[in-house]
């Protein structure tokens, strides 16, 4: 069966024998598996949220169906400055040179809950930046990460600390997946364009991941990136996990989900998230994010 790569944030690209047609804000997938994070353990892990059409009101917020308040998350990420967010570039891409009335999307920061998060309201994002060298049009792009500004600054969460080098051998066993997560798998039918298999979780997870960037091929020739396979079989990371952390033993982010992988099961089927994931390695952000935010973050 022959590997596709697939975006994780539902964003259009393409495969043969033919396109997929996603929506950037509709079919969002997360975390396969894996276990609810405990309260708190990551505080400054980012849900990226649509903002249009949402209630500015918190007494009409909370009366939205439960539905509603799950499918407006979109993207992780990762909150590494008081008013700045990582994710990658992938999520920002739809937004970039259009011009919009109000912020479209905002960050959920503190909160484990995706309904608690839409209730009491995202923080609209001000500016967003993108690689000059990331592609858009490739689903494997180098580059695949970003930063935007928060409109007001974050003081009860503290930011995360990423690691500014990685070890010679790998990380071994000792990584976490972290994100909203989808306990099942998903199927595209390539007939009718249309996913299946979604079931989204409320409240943030994790899954214990190993190091596998030696032997994956995603990985090969690629040391922008950190490739891992799950721990235990039918964990994954997944659509909507896009621009979140992947963790180390240290509790240091290494890396910021960006794509994974999918197999043929039929003539017109193709299943997605299998276990396999590369992330765009964080120590290679380091310079790229200090310079574009003109200050320093948490590394070591």
């Amino acid at each position: 069966m022959k590997a596709i790569h697939l975006l994780l944030a539902g964003l259009a690209t393409t495969f043969m024998p033919g396109p997929i047609k996603a929506s950037p804000f509709g079919e969002e997938y997360k975390i396969v598996g894996g276990r609810e994070a405990k309260e708190g353990a990551y505080g400054w892990e980012v849900s990226l949220g649509i903002l249009t059409n949402v209630p500015t009101s918190k007494k009409q917020r909370e009366i939205q169906p439960e539905s509603s308040k799950l499918g407006t998350h979109f993207c992780g990420g990762v909150l590494i400055h008081k008013d700045w967010v990582v994710t990658a570039a992938h999520c920002l891409a739809p937004f970039q040179g259009k011009t919009f009335t109000s912020s479209p999307y905002g960050a959920g920061v503190g909160q484990r809950s995706l309904v608690e998060i839409f209730d009491n309201g995202r923080i609209p994002a001000v500016e967003g930046h993108i690689p000059a060298d990331y592609d858009p049009k490739s689903s494997t792009s180098t580059h695949d990460v970003a930063l935007f500004k928060l409109s007001k600054s974050v003081t009860n969460v503290t930011p995360a600390c990423l690691a500014k080098s990685d070890p010679k051998d790998g990380y071994g066993n000792g990584l976490k997946a972290i994100g909203w997560g989808s306990t099942t798998r998903m199927v595209l039918n390539t007939t009718t364009d249309q996913w299946s298999g979604f079931t989204p979780a409320k409240r943030l997870k994790e899954a214990d991941m190993k190091d596998l960037t030696s032997s994956a091929a995603s990985c090969k020739n690629r040391s922008d990136l950190v490739c891992i396979g799950p721990v235990t079989d039918g964990d994954a990371s997944c659509k909507g996990d896009s621009g979140g952390s992947l963790v180390n033993s240290d509790g240091l982010v290494v890396g910021f989900t960006s794509f994974g992988g999918s197999k043929r099961i039929s003539n017109t089927q193709y299943q997605t998230c299998n276990g396999d994931t590369a992330y765009t390695r964080a120590s290679g952000t380091i310079a790229w994010i200090e310079k574009v935010i003109n200050g320093t973050i948490c590394k070591k």
